[in-house]
């Protein structure tokens, strides 16, 4: 119970902040390419610090390691209401992307430890619950804060949300180093079983990763005039639900048909938001993109777990956090580029092809591992 607790409060941080933080920044007057950059930089650390957690995990009580992830998400949250310079945002942001780093493998490390290998695609699913839940209500309140009050009370309440967290964190007993096994993640990669997957969906998290930096300010169009309480409300949902479902549909159904399904309906959400510039498509978009790719990120968690010992981990954990956060933080990047110059109709245009590149990924995976999955 204090694990998922302790994970609902720090995701609460990262599902907030992630939207917000560009948000905040762009309403300065910033340009698209400095507002996906502020994603970048977030992201860039959150996915090189877990190139060091199997060493981190071999050597320190896990615990310990979230204290600390704890303190160094909430520090600057609530200096993020000093100033909107996009500079000092893209520093904070960077210490926040460490402890973001730090968190998400030592969350996951908890559920891979302790789940029975019978149900661990379930459990992985109650931790994707956890980690995803805040982003039902989360960024639509911090919205719905910054048009009540501004952004600085936005800022103090998340970075008060977060420090709370502590209290779900230290009553956690404590859980011995785990042995690293000798295999990091560049060795890691190095085997086929997992960076195929973790590559495919590396490409998935990219286009998450830009949706989120840039809906919101797509919403703001003269075009679609939409809701961005609604959209993430719905997109949250749907992620949340996905992820928590995603491991049993894997058990049930396996990875041949929770991929392709799952692949193509985010697919076809980001073909619609391209090409229907309407104010009743975007809720529509973010059910099946939320859908399709929160089923995708449980899946792919469960089947890197699957494909090593107990010694790997810490290894595999570390893997699919560096996928999923440098997918989220090159998409932020690559979109605000991509935007700048062509728009945003174009920029959802192109995120079809990078779904498409995830899709033949998972075909030459299933070529080369067989399908016993």
């Amino acid at each position: 119970m204090f694990a998922v607790a302790a994970t609902f409060g720090i995701f609460f941080s990262h599902q907030t902040l992630i939207v917000l933080t560009p948000y905040y920044v762009a309403a300065s007057g910033s340009g698209d390419a400095v507002t996906g950059s502020i994603t970048g930089v977030f992201m860039f650390a959150a996915t090189v610090t877990p190139l060091a957690m199997a060493r981190l995990l071999s050597l320190y009580d896990t615990r310990s390691l979230l204290v600390v992830s704890v303190l160094l998400l909430a520090a600057p949250a609530f200096a993020y209401s000093l100033t909107p310079d996009p500079v000092s945002v893209a520093a904070l942001s960077l210490v926040r992307g460490v402890g973001f780093g730090i968190a998400a493998v030592a969350c996951a490390m908890v559920i891979s430890v302790q789940a029975p290998p019978e149900r661990r695609g379930a459990a992985v699913g109650w931790f994707g619950l956890a980690a995803s839940a805040p982003a039902i209500f989360g960024p639509g309140l911090a919205f719905a804060l910054v048009g009540a009050f501004g952004f600085v009370y936005m800022f103090l309440f998340v970075g008060l949300v977060t420090f709370l967290s502590l209290a779900a964190v230290l009553p956690l007993g404590p859980m011995p180093p785990i042995p690293a096994g000798g295999a990091g993640v560049s060795r890691a990669l190095r085997r086929s079983a997992l960076l195929l997957p973790s590559a495919m969906f590396a490409f998935a998290a990219l286009v998450y990763g830009g949706l989120l930096t840039f809906v919101p300010l797509y919403l703001e169009t003269a075009e679609v005039n939409g809701s961005s309480v609604l959209f993430f409300l719905i997109f949250g949902t749907s992620i949340a639900v996905s992820r928590a479902l995603g491991g049993t549909l894997l058990e049930r159904f396996g990875a041949a048909v929770v991929f392709p399904v799952s692949l193509g309906a985010s697919i076809f959400a980001v073909l619609l938001l391209a090409l229907v510039p309407l104010a009743g498509v975007p809720p529509l978009v973010a059910l099946l993109f939320g859908c399709g790719f929160g089923t995708a990120a449980t899946a792919t968690h469960a089947v890197l777990v699957s494909r090593v010992s107990r010694e790997g981990y810490g290894t595999v954990n570390a893997l699919y956090n560096v996928a999923f956060n440098g997918g989220i933080g090159a998409g932020g990047a690559l979109f605000g580029v991509v935007a700048q110059a062509g728009g945003y109709a174009f920029t959802f245009l192109s995120a079809a092809l990078w779904l498409a590149a995830s899709a033949a990924l998972f075909l030459l995976d299933r070529a080369m591992s067989g399908s016993d999955e």
